[in-house]
Formats: structure tokens, C-alpha cells, sequence
């Protein structure tokens, strides 16, 4: 959370790539935290909370809009 406690609520990820096959191409995902994934929010007393949101290679430039 880029305000620090808990976070729910949706964010997004675009991933720009800068090298190899896919350079210049852009992969956007839309992640969604609380309610039907099982989770109330990420960091709720804890800084050590971690997701698995998807992989992404050294060099690529990626975006977060919360």
C-alpha cells in the first residue's frame, strides 16, 4: 500500500518490455485483494504479507496504478 497499512481494493500492473522477442510490447494485469480471493487485505498487522503477482523480467518497466 503506498500509504502504508492495509491494503484492499484492486490495482494494475503493466509490464512494458524493453528486450528480446516481445520489446515494445505491453502486458497489463488487473489484481483484486479482498473479498472472493479469500484474503481481507494484504498487510493487516504485518509488513511480511507477500502475493504471487505473476512474473516479470530484469530491464522490463513496470507501472503500478493503485
Amino acid at each position: 500500500n503506498p500509504l502504508g497499512g492495509p491494503y484492499s481494493g484492486s490495482f494494475m500492473v503493466k509490464a512494458l518490455h524493453q528486450q528480446g522477442a516481445r520489446r515494445g510490447q505491453t502486458d497489463t494485469r488487473t489484481y483484486h485483494i479482498g473479498g472472493a480471493d479469500g484474503i481481507s487485505a494484504l498487510g493487516e498487522g504485518t509488513i511480511l504479507d507477500s502475493r504471487l503477482l505473476g512474473n516479470y523480467n530484469a530491464g522490463d518497466l513496470l507501472t503500478l496504478n493503485f
